[in-house]
């Protein structure tokens, strides 16, 4: 009878209220689970609770199952897969703290000789003066100035650098964080690398006025009367930092000297050229930092290009300042 047909149920066979018997896969613990739920149905194994109980046991059982067959493939998982994955989400983080917080920056120029060599591997705090893209998307200002004998890093000025596209600053930030600074795809026709950020000294702070004598740096400080030099004003603020000159200046070997001999011979040449005259008059009355600028040199005197050549620098151009050497220690490990 159908009653009978359904009470023994074969191993290979399902039990289906509307199909009658159909075959089914042994490896198919779903199958199975409804072969119990069907003898449940009709009462023809066991009493109810026990089947109840029975079913229960089943279910945890298939749960568990697929809990274990779900581990053992994670576990089979590409292990190249996971250490991509791993390496870019880093790579991620890295570029984040970089834009908001610090930056590893190399020192591609001599600059800044004796107190940071050639090719030194520096750290700078974007946090000082506020990260330049904060600053970009919400139009805030630096969180304060720069102050006399810091160590900045800021965009290069000069209006003949070729911008870079969005795409190739993001590009650029990647691989030369990604090879640790090894690869770097800015460069020049002579495969040298561009220098859209430099790193100097601010020597002058806005509202100031500074001037040149033999090369080296006098200033007229807001509300005062009186020039001071450089050296006495390392001795007002406490401030230590070396100033290296390869000229000397008392023997007429100073470059700035003879780029104002020249000036001053050109002038006298020719009076009427209002050019040669306003750079000269500049140059010997000495620079107006704006309010909104800072005035920044290198510590080696003669071998930097630096504002007294493209002039005080906008606050807008800050990026960072700088913090400690990650390599080599020549000098120590922080940077003053």
């Amino acid at each position: 009878t159908a009653a009978s047909e359904r009470s023994e149920v074969e191993p290979g066979f399902l039990c289906s209220p509307t199909n009658g018997l159909k075959r089914y896969s042994a490896k198919n613990s779903q199958c199975k689970l409804l072969v119990y739920i069907n003898k449940i149905i009709y009462g023809m194994e066991m009493n109810f609770p026990g089947a109840v109980v029975s079913f229960t046991e089943r279910y945890l059982n298939h749960r568990r199952y697929k809990r274990n067959l779900k581990a053992h493939k994670a576990k089979k998982k590409n292990i190249f897969r996971e250490l991509a994955e791993a390496i870019l989400f880093a790579l991620v983080v890295v570029i984040v703290i970089q834009s908001l917080f610090f930056e590893l920056y190399v020192i591609p120029t001599g600059s800044m000789i004796p107190t940071i060599e050639i090719g030194t591997r520096a750290v700078m705090d974007k946090m000082s003066f506020g990260p330049e893209i904060i600053r970009d998307l919400f139009g805030t200002d630096v969180f304060r100035k720069p102050e006399h004998g810091e160590v900045i890093m800021f965009l290069n000025p000069d209006p003949s650098l070729k911008p870079m596209g969005p795409f190739e600053r993001v590009l650029h930030k990647f691989l030369f964080i990604a090879t640790l600074t090894l690869v770097d795809i800015d460069r020049d026709e002579y495969g040298n690398p561009r220098p859209r950020l430099l790193l100097k000294r601010v020597i002058g702070e806005g509202g100031e006025r500074i001037r040149f004598r033999n090369g080296n740096a006098e200033l007229l400080m807001r509300g005062e009367s009186e020039w001071i030099t450089e050296s006495d004003l390392q001795k007002r603020l406490g401030l230590h930092y070396p100033v290296r000159r390869l000229l000397d200046p008392s023997k007429g070997q100073d470059t700035y000297s003879l780029e104002m001999m020249n000036y001053r011979i050109a002038r006298e040449r020719n009076p009427a050229d209002r050019e040669v005259s306003d750079l000269y008059r500049k140059k010997e009355l000495g620079f107006y930092i704006p309010e909104d600028s800072f005035f920044p040199m290198g510590d080696n005197r003669d071998r930097s290009r630096d504002a007294r050549v493209y002039g005080p620098v906008k606050l807008d151009n800050l990026l960072g300042k700088a913090l400690i050497r990650v390599w080599p220690f020549k000098n120590g490990f922080t940077i003053e």
